[in-house]
């Protein structure tokens, strides 16, 4: 899919760049336009640019109009039904960048903001989006220019004054225009901020969707190596770290993160635990992970905050593998803090978790919304989601995981081997081996994890019987500390067992004594 993609994209790039220029500018407006057009107002705004056509003449819509049908013809400009002419979306970043080099952008940009402006309060400089695309058209213009403030207001207008009730993903709209293709050569002329915010958002989605992002990777380790790079700074390491960690360097990683500069070791704190963990070092790690949100409460001054990145995931599972009640507590809170939060990506990956926590906890009732709930498969982008709510379903139940999951693993196995995140494929590996335990998983797990010196989070927790799940939580809700409206009360608490031919039922009944 990704190789047919990349051919097209070629095959189009190609015919754009035969084309006589003055329709090659008339491709380089559409792509800027960044929405479908009908041709008078298309022309209205070529008109405006003072382009001519190849006899020197100004365009109309009679010469116009046969351009646009060969342009559509050659797949160069699409169409939808009952709709206006619009760039090739594979051929609009392509464009974009040679009207930039050419010296055209500007000309096509006045042209576009005064014939289809935005709409603004009357009584501010805030603008008011119809929809989704036209924010983009006007990110894509700051990203052009290399102009940060100016994108990032344009992102808090949509925010806070749009008409569309479309959400905005940042990291998938900086994606779509930094990776369209990549282009090391451009993108080394970017200023630092502009820089960071394209390679991070090119490398999270290639995380998630588990794409190809080779020149990318390859662009930020040559920055990261060098000192003497303009694109070199602490939050590009920890963005290497990252990826180097999701794909089973521990080595490299460690080497990464101490370059990191003392100034901002609070940031990398997240990032060490996280490779303690993966280490087996489960003390130390959650150490460094305690560190790093307190950094983070005292630089923002809240206390109900956790971490927002891939690692902040990692701490949970410490935490779930030290198995101490309070320590289960301090990542149920944590859990339920994040999956509380509507917007955040990895909000349904922390729900579940906080399920499979509460029912360590004592509450067996989260067992069964762990058991019927949806897993995502690969398609659906997400990868991490995938795995963590695969783990969660064996964790709770082995005989209904080894029926759900293998067919939604195997494709994250070999889609994670391929983009070269081996420590995502080796620990879905390992879960597919406990899945079809006669299957070759058992060798290609450890294969995997040869090199890397990782602990396997598969075993974190052993799949129970119900019943050795009924006496853990039973010994759990004793831990835990009881809490009592009237302090002064004494409390007596009575466990009737009740014996049926293939499970044992607890009832629990409290009164109070008098």
């Amino acid at each position: 899919m990704a190789n047919d993609t990349t051919k097209l994209q070629t095959k189009l790039a190609h015919i754009y760049f035969e084309l006589h220029p003055s329709l090659q500018k008339i491709i380089q407006l559409f792509s800027l336009i960044y929405a479908p057009i009908d041709k008078n107002s298309f022309v209205s705004c070529l008109s405006k640019t003072g382009a001519l056509d190849e006899k020197n003449k100004p365009w109309g819509t009679k010469t116009l109009s046969p351009q646009i049908d060969k342009l559509l013809k050659a797949g160069l400009l699409v169409q939808e039904s009952r709709q206006g002419a619009e760039c090739h979306p594979l051929l609009t970043e392509v464009a974009t960048r040679h009207a930039v080099q050419t010296g055209q952008f500007e000309i096509l940009v006045t042209a576009v903001e005064e014939k289809l402006p935005i709409r603004t309060h009357w009584n501010r400089d805030s603008r008011i989006f119809y929809n989704l695309r036209q924010c983009i058209r006007e990110i894509r213009i700051g990203i052009y220019r290399q102009d940060l403030s100016f994108i990032n207001q344009q992102i808090e207008d949509y925010q806070k004054y749009s008409d569309s009730e479309e959400k905005i993903v940042i990291e998938n709209i900086f994606e779509q225009i930094y990776n369209n293709p990549f282009d090391a050569d451009w993108f080394k002329t970017l200023p630092l901020g502009l820089y960071e915010s394209g390679i991070s958002s090119i490398l999270f989605n290639s995380a998630l969707k588990l794409s190809a992002s080779e020149d990318a990777l390859t662009l930020l380790e040559e920055c990261s190596n060098s000192n003497s790079e303009k694109h070199c700074s602490d939050y590009l390491h920890l963005i290497l770290i990252e990826q180097l960690l999701l794909q089973g360097c521990t080595q490299e990683a460690q080497e990464s993160l101490e370059r990191v500069s003392n100034e901002y070791q609070n940031n990398a704190a997240i990032f060490w635990g996280w490779l303690s963990f993966l280490r087996g070092e489960n003390e130390q790690a959650i150490k460094y992970y305690k560190d790093a949100l307190k950094a983070i409460k005292k630089a923002t001054g809240k206390r109900q905050i956790y971490f927002n990145t891939i690692g902040g995931l990692f701490f949970i599972l410490a935490l779930l593998k030290d198995g101490s009640v309070q320590r289960l507590k301090e990542a149920e809170e944590y859990t339920s803090l994040m999956s509380r939060q509507g917007d955040h990506w990895l909000r349904f990956t922390y729900g579940r978790l906080n399920m499979v926590l509460q029912v360590q906890l004592g509450d067996i009732t989260q067992k069964q919304f762990v058991v019927s709930g949806h897993i995502s498969s690969v398609e659906e982008e997400n990868s991490l989601q995938t795995l963590f709510c695969s783990l969660c379903l064996y964790w709770m139940d082995a005989e209904s995981a080894k029926k759900r999951l293998p067919n939604l693993l195997e494709p994250l196995y070999r889609r994670s081997l391929v983009s070269g995140y081996h420590w995502l494929a080796m620990e879905t590996a390992e879960l597919l081996s406990r899945l079809k335990p006669s299957s070759n998983y058992n060798k290609l797990a450890p294969a995997l994890r040869e090199d890397s010196n990782f602990h396997s989070i598969v075993d974190l927790i052993r799949p129970q019987e119900a019943w050795e799940m009924c006496l853990n939580a039973l010994a759990n809700l004793q831990s835990r500390p009881q809490t009592s409206l009237k302090p002064e009360l004494e409390l007596r608490l009575a466990w009737f067992i009740t014996f049926y031919p293939s499970v044992v039922k607890f009832t629990r009944e409290d009164d109070s004594l008098d």
